[in-house]
């Protein structure tokens, strides 16, 4: 799978629609709007890249149960996966609420990502135990194993409500949003970029 998964990114990476949007962002990092007195602004921007992504793992989250399916968590995870990566990049912007809600996306992620990998565990070990010829202490095995796997996925799903609900809280939404705001307001002056040798 590792081997198909990378020989799938090499061709995306060599296609034509990765030449084109890397030749446009260059062309765009060297035209005079990119370098321009007056361009916008990373801090004026900022709210606007983060609130589609914030609403879709609210919207997602805010589904979720215990009983909810592992598609859902996993659906869910690569929401917050996104969101995180997002408010990673966007961090120097803001402070005490943008880096509480790294910290809070950072927890749910890990709880998620314990649970897909409890799931995915069991399905692999189940297919194993299903395949023909097995001895049975073999079968009797993998069969305890997919069940302790399947109970650590369902004690992970009683524990979201409590992880989703640190995450969806307004107050830390509010404060983002403040940060942002406030960072848009201040105009800092990009730092100066210079040639080293070596």
């Amino acid at each position: 799978r590792r081997v198909a998964a990378h020989e799938a990114l090499i061709l995306a990476l060599d296609s034509s629609r990765c030449r084109r949007l890397l030749d446009r962002l260059a062309g765009y990092a060297v035209s005079p709007a990119a370098t321009r007195r007056g361009a916008v602004h990373l801090g004026d921007i900022a709210p606007d890249l983060l609130r589609p992504l914030l609403r879709s793992v609210l919207q997602s989250g805010r589904r979720l149960s215990a009983d909810s399916s592992p598609a859902s968590f996993h659906r869910l995870r690569v929401r917050v996966k996104r969101l995180r990566y997002a408010v990673e990049t966007l961090g120097g912007l803001g402070g005490r609420s943008m880096r509480k809600l790294l910290r809070q996306l950072v927890r749910l992620q890990d709880l998620l990502g314990e649970h897909q990998d409890a799931v995915t565990i069991a399905a692999r070990l189940r297919a194993l135990a299903e395949e023909a010829g097995l001895p049975r202490p073999t079968v009797l095995a993998t069969g305890a194993l997919v069940l302790d796997f399947v109970r650590r996925a369902r004690k992970l799903r009683r524990r979201f409500p409590e992880a989703w609900q640190r995450l969806d809280r307004r107050r830390l939404r509010d404060g983002v949003a403040a940060e942002l705001r406030a960072s848009a307001s201040r105009r800092v002056a990009p730092p100066r970029l210079r040639a080293t040798g070596t």
